[in-house]
């Protein structure tokens, strides 16, 4: 039974151990990540890779994606920085329908800014297909816009990359913790050989 602090609830775990298989672990941290998302909250972090069954599949595929997931991780900045541009040069635009040529231009440069991230996005995800489900949250944010006008669909275009940045960072930190526990550590030979005695 989880305590009260790490949500309640049951959980069950396995007595036989089984090999953690690479699809399986991100299966389960796509659930952790709809969780932060919905419920504010995500078991701790150490805990559950502790509970993992390490293999050399998984350390080679947890390393595979560590840079990528570090790239996706920089277009959320560069496309947050972008929207947040964009919903800074509309604020100053007293009619949307009536503009300079200036305040055009800087809009369109902001909108084929955001349409070059998404194509590098596209671009990493295509290379690491185990990470095509940041993409496809992505379109499905963008695809679903709610907003009305200009400056409404920039703000909830930066809470997209908001959304998808922190799901990134939540499984960077998983590898970072798997690749962590993987390393070969210092054997203290003192610890483990009696000392000689003399008769």
């Amino acid at each position: 039974i989880r305590s009260p602090q790490e949500g309640g609830g049951v959980s069950y775990e396995q007595v036989v151990d089984k090999e953690t298989t690479f699809d399986h672990w991100m299966f389960k941290l796509r659930g952790q990540i709809a969780r932060a998302w919905f419920c504010g909250w995500v078991p701790p972090i150490e805990a559950e890779v502790a509970k993992l069954h390490l293999n050399p599949l998984l350390i080679k595929k947890s390393r595979e994606i560590k840079e990528s997931l570090e790239v996706i991780e920089q277009l959320c900045v560069e496309g947050k920085t972008t929207a947040k541009a964009l919903i800074s040069t509309l604020a100053t635009i007293k009619n949307h329908k009536i503009m300079s040529v200036e305040d055009r231009d800087a809009i369109e440069t902001h909108g084929k800014k955001l349409l070059e991230i998404e194509g590098l996005f596209s671009r990493v995800v295509n290379v690491e297909v185990e990470l095509k489900c940041f993409y496809v949250w992505y379109q499905n944010l963008m695809h679903n816009l709610n907003g009305q006008t200009l400056d409404q669909m920039a703000k909830e275009t930066f809470q997209a990359f908001e959304l998808v940045s922190e799901g990134a960072e939540l499984v960077h930190v998983y590898v970072e913790k798997v690749l962590s526990l993987a390393k070969p550590k210092p054997i203290n030979l003192s610890e483990h050989i009696a000392p000689f005695k003399e008769n």
